[in-house]
C-alpha cells in the first residue's frame, strides 16, 4: 500500500498548507505553478499580492517576465491577473498583448 502524504503527491500548494504558511512565496515559485494553483493560492492568501508587488524593482520584474516561457506567462496571467497587471515591468507586455488582440477597427 502506498501512502500519499508527501508534498509531491499533494501538489504544488502542499508547502503553503502548513501552519504559518505562506510568507516567502516568490515570483519564481509562482512561475512554476499551474494557473489553477496560482489562482487558488492568491485567493486563499490575498496578502501575498501586496508582498509580491514590492519584492522587486520594475526592471527586475521585466527581466524575470522576459525569462519565462509563453506557457508560464499565460498561466500567470490567467491565474494571477490582478497581480500581473499591477506589477511594474509587465505593463508593456500586457499593453502590447491587448493591442495585438484588439480588432483592427478599434486600434
Amino acid at each position: 500500500m502506498i501512502t500519499l502524504t508527501g508534498a509531491t503527491s499533494r501538489g504544488t500548494l502542499a508547502s503553503w498548507s502548513l501552519p504559518g504558511a505562506p510568507g516567502g512565496v516568490t515570483l519564481e515559485q509562482l512561475a512554476g505553478m499551474s494557473e489553477t494553483d496560482i489562482a487558488t493560492l492568491l485567493a486563499a492568501h490575498p496578502e501575498l499580492i501586496d508582498k509580491l508587488l514590492t519584492a522587486q524593482t520594475p526592471t527586475q520584474t521585466a527581466a524575470w517576465w522576459q525569462s519565462l516561457t509563453l506557457d508560464q506567462q499565460h498561466a500567470l496571467v490567467l491565474g494571477g491577473s490582478a497581480l500581473i497587471g499591477a506589477l511594474g515591468g509587465t505593463q508593456q507586455w500586457c499593453a502590447s498583448r491587448r493591442t495585438a488582440s484588439a480588432p483592427l477597427s478599434s486600434v
